[in-house]
């Protein structure tokens, strides 16, 4: 679910108070923060707007600020039975039946403004399953939601297999295009063509492949560009498939940290699942949150999996 302008429209008298309730430690400093009105003065126009409502673009405190400021709202919309949700930044999220998930929707549409939450419902989708028929949703007929069987959700699709299967398409061939610019570039620049391969590029299809299952054959098409084009750009000749391998290491073990796209998806994903397992199971009501706890839970699968790429690139006698 998607709300209008969210950030900028949240009751700010009400944000006070529940940051005095919930957040006691940061309370008078946010007070201090927020107590005036922040003048937004329009170059040549004599007229001031007062800002009265939501919270300070720029403000490094604003997210964890926006974030206790719902916390009423979304335990309201917890006491509805069996259902189970999500709220980053402003977009919310809900897993429940049909007809309880409009229950959901119907009470969020009229407690939401009481916090500032404007909810745009053309702005949103409903996503159901391939076996779900369109009658099933009439239910949502009168508020204009989209009813699709898979969707974009926080980088990543969810929904059906066909839709993530599209979703996973268009970007390994958008990649494959940068990937294409990048050894153009290298011709002439290739230290920036290299740290924007390896700083930043490579580690978008990362993210996508550790929220994504089964998606490495999808990447054949970005690895032959990286194999075929780019290193060969790099480096000045074409590689063989041993070379390629090699250049896949870490740099301290004497490669250029080019991993390979097509054999790295699933082992992201599993330890991308695994560094998560406290934060899904409070998200699901199954235990309390503890940051610390989750903390080292993400250092230690982290340690594992380079400690794990590592062995199986010793195993692949390169060292």
């Amino acid at each position: 679910m998607d709300a209008s302008n969210a950030f900028n429209s949240i009751n700010r008298l009400a944000l006070l108070w529940n940051v005095r309730v919930l957040w006691p430690r940061a309370s008078r400093f946010i007070y201090n923060t927020y107590r005036g009105w922040s003048p937004l003065i329009m170059k040549g126009s004599p007229d001031v707007i007062l800002s009265k409502e939501g919270v300070t673009q720029g403000d490094p405190l604003s997210m964890f600020i926006y974030a206790v400021a719902t916390v009423p709202l979304i335990c309201k919309l917890n006491q509805i039975s069996g259902v189970t949700q999500l709220w980053y930044g402003d977009d919310s999220y809900a897993i429940i039946g049909l007809s309880q998930l409009r229950v959901w929707f119907d009470l969020l549409i009229k407690i939401g403004p009481h916090y500032g939450y404007f909810l745009e419902p053309r702005k949103s989708s409903l996503i159901i399953k391939s076996n779900v028929s369109v009658e099933d949703t009439r239910g949502f007929s009168d508020v204009e939601v989209n009813v699709v069987t898979s969707c974009r959700f926080l980088g990543g699709t969810i929904g059906s297999d066909v839709g993530r299967d599209e979703f996973v398409s268009l970007k390994s061939e958008e990649w494959e295009h940068h990937v294409n610019l990048l050894s153009d570039i290298a011709k002439d620049q290739p230290q920036a063509a290299y740290v924007a391969l390896t700083k930043s590029l490579q580690n978008e299809w990362a993210f996508l492949q550790s929220v994504i299952p089964h998606c490495c054959h999808h990447f054949q098409q970005v690895e032959n560009a990286l194999s075929s084009k780019f290193i060969p750009t790099l480096i000045g000749h074409n590689i063989t498939p041993i070379d390629r391998d090699l250049f896949s290491l870490p740099v301290r073990h004497g490669g250029l940290c080019i991993r390979n796209p097509t054999i790295t998806a699933d082992s992201l994903y599993s330890t991308s699942r695994c560094a998560t397992r406290l934060l899904v199971d409070a998200i699901k009501g199954q235990s309390n949150y503890s940051f610390s706890d989750h903390y080292d839970l993400v250092s230690s699968t982290r340690t594992e999996y380079v400690t794990r790429y590592e062995k199986t690139r010793l195993s692949a006698g390169f060292w």
